[in-house]
């Protein structure tokens, strides 16, 4: 795994049926938390959260792997490639 792969992201879910996203859980936003972009990272997470969504840190491996489903982040490693 790289340092790229665990770099920590906040990810957005839907809370309710959307027009594009009518499954409740899908990850729809995601940001990767750097250091430098701590202004814009708040920003995001703040319209998100008047939007309703719910907001959760992960690894960016996952955010590429899952974006779009309804998967849950249960803390475990990236799989072997």
């Amino acid at each position: 795994m790289t340092d790229r792969d665990a770099a920590p992201c906040y990810i957005a879910r839907t809370t309710k049926p959307e027009k594009n996203y009518p499954i409740v859980g899908t990850v729809i936003c995601a940001s990767v938390d750097e250091p430098r972009m701590t202004k814009d990272n708040a920003k995001a997470v703040a319209k998100w959260i008047r939007e309703g969504l719910t907001i959760e840190r992960v690894p960016a491996w996952w955010v590429r792997k899952y974006f779009g489903t309804t998967e849950v982040y249960r803390g475990e490693e990236r799989e072997a490639a």
